[in-house]
């Protein structure tokens, strides 16, 4: 292999004759997966730290329960942090 890997493609185009077909694949490099995996890991990590920090700071301050505005917050980081690590860990 010389470095790139060449994704399955489906999708055949006809030429200007009809017995040639080009192939529209695409391929990518090493440097482009291992920089897609970097950029996903990033997102993950600070989507958790994010949302998990607003969590337990709503929590941790029981004051902030009184206004209905936090908890709504509060529900929103919990869906948000949940749907953020499904989303990312599984694409």
């Amino acid at each position: 292999m010389n470095g790139t890997t060449r994704l399955p493609s489906k999708i055949v185009s006809r030429g200007y004759n009809d017995d040639a077909f080009v192939d529209f694949s695409c391929t990518y490099t090493r440097a482009y997966t291992v920089m897609a995996l970097v950029t996903s890991a990033i997102v993950c990590v600070t989507t958790l730290f994010g949302n998990t920090s607003i969590i337990v700071g709503i929590v941790r301050f029981r004051r902030f329960f009184e206004a209905s505005l936090y908890v709504m917050i509060a529900n929103l980081a919990a869906s948000d942090l949940v749907l953020g690590l499904v989303v990312i860990l599984c694409s």
